[in-house]
């Protein structure tokens, strides 16, 4: 109804966010419930969530919302800013930040495509790709 982005600064905060802006109280928030629980989800996963719901466009969203989402998943399991940094910096160099890339001296070694990969993983059949690894 009111056209706003759920990406955009503060159109969907968290209460501790809006505690440090000085518009809500400190008290629990839901990142706390989602750690607990062991889900993987943050602020920035759920405005990923609602935007999507939504069918909001923004400008390269895929590309920065994957970068921010593994941020935020990274930093609520780890919660270091600086071990984040480091291993989404591994990542990187490893595979692009690409969920479905295989890191590249795998593809020959396996004689695996990204796509296969991405398959027998989507399969759960994961094992299989490991019970290869160690005969090779």
């Amino acid at each position: 109804d009111y056209n706003l982005n759920p990406l955009g600064d503060g159109v969907i905060i968290s209460h501790s966010e809006g505690y440090k802006r000085g518009v809500a109280s400190g008290h629990a928030d839901p990142e706390h419930l989602w750690k607990q629980l062991g889900l993987y989800y943050t602020m920035a996963t759920f405005r990923e969530a609602v935007r999507a719901k939504m069918g909001v466009q923004t400008a390269n969203t895929t590309e920065i919302d994957h970068e921010k989402r593994t941020w935020g998943v990274l930093l609520s399991a780890i919660g270091n800013e600086y071990g984040v940094a480091g291993l989404m910096g591994n990542l990187y160099a490893e595979s692009g930040l690409n969920p479905r890339n295989l890191q590249n001296s795998y593809n020959k070694k396996l004689n695996i495509t990204d796509e296969d990969y991405t398959q027998v993983v989507d399969a759960g059949a994961y094992y299989l790709l490991i019970w290869r690894m160690l005969w090779i």
